[in-house]
Parts: C-alpha cells; structure tokens; sequence
C-alpha cells in the first residue's frame, strides 16, 4: 500500500518576503532624480534656443515680408500722374522725409530694452493717383482767363468738367471726392507745373460740372522749407522750386485725385515701435519691433551741370563753374561727360574753374588739349541726410530704404545676451533695398 500525502507528494515552500529595500529604493530615487534634473535642465536650455531661433525666424520674415511691400509700392510711384502725353518735365515719385535725429533725441541706450522716439525714423510718402477715379479739367478756357486757385478766401472752389470718353455722369464722379481727399492739379501743356491741395468737403455738382472745395496749398508763389503745410501733408511743395509750382489752370489741364501711400514708425507703444504703411485714411502694420528705418535718395543736381570741359588725359578742367570741395567729398565720385562714366579721385584747386583728377587710364578725350561739349554733370551716391537733396523730390532718382528689426525683449533673467547696437536683451536684424521707380528713370538732362 502506498501512503500518499500531500506534503511528500507536493513538498510545501515556506512563504519569503520579495522586493526592494529602503537602501535599493533610494539609490534608485537618488539616480532617478540625477537624471531628471539633467534631462529638464537641457530641454530648458533648448526650448530658450528654440525660442531665441523662432524669434530670429519670424524677425526675418518680418524684414522679407516689410521690404517686399515697400517695394511694390515704391516702384510704382506715381503711377497715374501721367495722363497720355501730358509728360511733367521733372519726376514724380517720392517724397522723403529725414529726421536726422541728435543722440540728444535718439538715445537708446537709456532704458532696457531700448526705447525710441519718433525723431529716430525717416518717413516716405510714394505718391500714386486713384486711377478708378477719372481725371477732370477746369471749365476755365486759357483764351479767356485762367483759374486761379490761389483765390481771395481760404475756403475754395474749382468748377471742373466731367471725363470725356465714360459713362460716368458728373455726379457720379463728384461722389468720387472726400473730405480730406488729396488732389493735384497738374498742367497739361509745358511747363507742366503743379498745385496740390486738400479736399474740405465732398465732391458736389453744380449744373453739369463737378465742384470741389478746398483750401489752397499754393498762394502766389512757394513755400518756405521746414514742416509741411497743413494742406500739403506729403510734403510735395515744400522745397520744391518755384519754377514747378503754380496757381493758375484752365481747360487744357487737369485735376487727379490722389491716393498717396505714407511708410512711417509709430512709437505709441514705446516698447514697441510699428512699422506702418497708410493709405486712403487706413492704417495697417507692417513690421513689429522695428528699430531702425532710414530712407535715402540717389539725386542729381542739375545746378553742377556744366556745358563744356578741357579734358588732358586723365584730368578735366571745367571750362565754367562752381568751386568743387577738396575735403575728399569728391573721391570716387562718378561724372558724366558726353554719356560716358568717369571716376574721380581728387580735386585741385577747389576754386573756379575747378580740375578733376581720373582713375588711372581713364582718358576722357583719348589725347591731350581736347574740348568736350555736355551733357556733363555728376552722378551722386545714395544720401541719408535732406541737406542736399533738400527734401526737393524732384532731384530724386531711386531710393534706397534700411530696415532695422529686433526680436521681442526678453524678460527673462537668466537670458544674459545683449547686442552690441543698443545693448538690449534682444537680436537684431538689418536690411536694405534699393528701387528704381519706374516713373523717375525717364531721361531729364
């Protein structure tokens, strides 16, 4: 007989207690933790990098995006101002306004992050005309009496005849007018002079004509340089000379209404300095944190232009003229003598008649002792300052704008990076552009 039992069969285990002890699980807690406080401590520092990196991204696009707009618009200006043949005799494009601010004005580096004030931005205005609006022609024949809209009162009217060649009735273009809108008259036969105002009631009808009011820009002659007339704010007549302003118009010349387009720095929010691009009334951003927006002008100064030189190999001695400075202003400078391009890199004496010294092997007259005839002037390089160019847009010839961005302040403590242009807790960006307005490269001398 087999004895059978179930704790020879199934040999019974006694029971352990299994697991950590306090020592393992502190060890595991200490290592655990050592390897947390890297892992976070490296995710902080990629996620500031990464943030730093989408900061210095959308400031770039921000530059792309502002400068690309600017330069749609710019060359296009003054689009419309030429109604078929009627060519102005001097461009029509720009104009420019440059603060040219004193550290006293402009000093960044007095607060972090940096503020600026409105003296620390250029303005430019790009003057371009509705062209959905027709143009309109004083009812005033020039065989008996011209119009003048200079006037006796502030307050004014000028009576102009509908569109010919449209469907358009007189009061369908008078509701075409605003209050504030801007016009120009613009006179269609040489000289081609000029008269801008600013609409002060809308566009009425008398009979079959079409009625503007306004109060006038011009009255009896120029303006005097400095701030722009209230009725003037694109700065179109101050500086501009004499000889281009006028106040007299009749049937054979025209009235346009403009829609200038203005690029300016908001500093309202201080913090914060806009970008701004306003037009017909509206104003929209087109750039945050922008820091720096310089406009300059390649001009031409028609008064340097002379009639003929005396050309000895590679220098040139102006038969008549100016004195020419001999502080170095002139070195590498570019004239023109008879379309060709020529390098000057000295001037002696800087007295009448003056002598330009050549970049070596540049013969203007291919041998000694030879007279040329013009056209002859100078070619200028781009210029930040309106000392030279006097804010007359008349002398420009393109346009060059620098824009200057920075990415948001940071608050952060540890963030201990500071730029070198303002010293700010911040990156910056710079860009430039240069643009040939279509309208401003038409041959003028």
């Amino acid at each position: 007989m087999t004895r059978t039992s179930q704790g020879l069969l199934f040999p019974r285990r006694e029971a352990t207690a299994e697991g950590f002890s306090l020592l393992e699980l502190a060890v595991a807690m200490a290592v655990f933790l050592v390897v947390s406080v890297a892992a976070f401590s490296l995710f902080s520092r990629h996620e500031t990098l990464l943030g730093q990196e989408q900061g210095m991204s959308g400031l770039n696009i921000g530059l792309r995006n502002a400068l690309s707009q600017l330069q749609m618009d710019v060359v296009n200006a003054g689009s419309g101002v030429i109604q078929g043949p009627n060519v102005p005799a001097w461009p029509v494009g720009v104009t420019i306004l440059n603060s040219n601010p004193t550290s006293a004005q402009c000093n960044p580096s007095a607060t972090n992050p940096a503020t600026y004030a409105a003296a620390c931005f250029d303005q430019l205005n790009v003057i371009t005309v509705d062209t959905t609006t027709p143009p309109i022609q004083p009812t005033n024949s020039c065989s008996t009496g011209e119009f003048d809209t200079s006037g006796a009162t502030a307050l004014l009217a000028t009576v102009a005849n509908p569109p010919t060649g449209t469907a358009l009735t007189a009061a369908q273009v008078a509701a075409k007018y605003f209050t504030g809108d801007k016009i120009i008259f613009v006179q269609g036969t040489s000289p081609y002079m000029y008269t801008t105002a600013v609409l002060t009631a809308n566009g009425t009808t008398s009979g079959s004509n079409v009625k503007l009011s306004f109060n006038p820009t011009l009255a009896g002659g120029g303006n005097s340089p400095g701030t722009p007339p209230a009725n003037d704010p694109i700065s179109m007549t101050v500086n501009a000379p004499v000889s281009e302003l006028t106040n007299l118009y009749c049937s054979s010349d025209f009235v346009l209404r403009m829609l200038p387009i203005t690029y300016s720095v908001s500093v309202t929010n201080p913090s914060d300095p806009q970008l701004t691009r306003t037009q017909a009334g509206t104003t929209n951003v087109v750039m945050d944190q922008v820091i720096g927006f310089k406009v300059g002008a390649a001009w031409r100064n028609s008064n340097l232009s002379q009639s003929t030189v005396s050309t000895n190999y590679e220098t040139v001695t102006y038969i008549s003229g100016s004195a020419f400075p001999s502080d170095g202003s002139w070195n590498n400078q570019t004239i023109v003598i008879n379309n060709s391009n020529y390098v000057v890199t000295s001037v002696s004496p800087s007295t009448n008649p003056p002598t330009l010294t050549l970049a070596a092997g540049q013969d203007a007259g291919w041998q000694s002792n030879v007279t040329l005839s013009g056209p002859i002037t100078q070619t200028y390089s781009y210029d930040y300052t309106n000392g030279d160019y006097n804010s007359d847009y008349t002398l420009v010839r393109a346009v060059r704008v620098t824009l200057i961005g920075r990415t948001t302040p940071s608050t952060d403590p540890s963030y201990t990076y500071r730029n070198p242009f303002d010293l700010g807790a911040y990156q910056i960006r710079g860009s430039s552009i240069v643009v040939n307005p279509r309208n401003l490269t038409m041959k003028d001398f």
